[in-house]
């Protein structure tokens, strides 16, 4: 059970700041007509904070278990 609910943990802890960077950006592309400038930029931050937490999680399993 733990297992499953980890792998849930780990597909959340990446999916949501992208998703969050994506939507904002595309939110603050519309309100300031910057094409898909901001979008693309928060995407990517999104993409390498989701990164970050998927790595510190797996870090923290990992020490856990030793």
């Amino acid at each position: 059970m733990k297992s499953g609910l980890w792998a849930v943990s780990l597909g959340w802890e990446l999916a949501v700041p992208i998703g969050a960077g994506a939507v904002l950006g595309h939110y603050l592309d519309l309100r300031y007509h910057t094409g898909h400038a901001v979008t693309l930029v928060l995407l990517f931050l999104g993409v390498i904070a989701g990164y970050c937490n998927v790595v510190r999680l797996v870090r923290r399993v990992i020490a856990r278990d030793r």
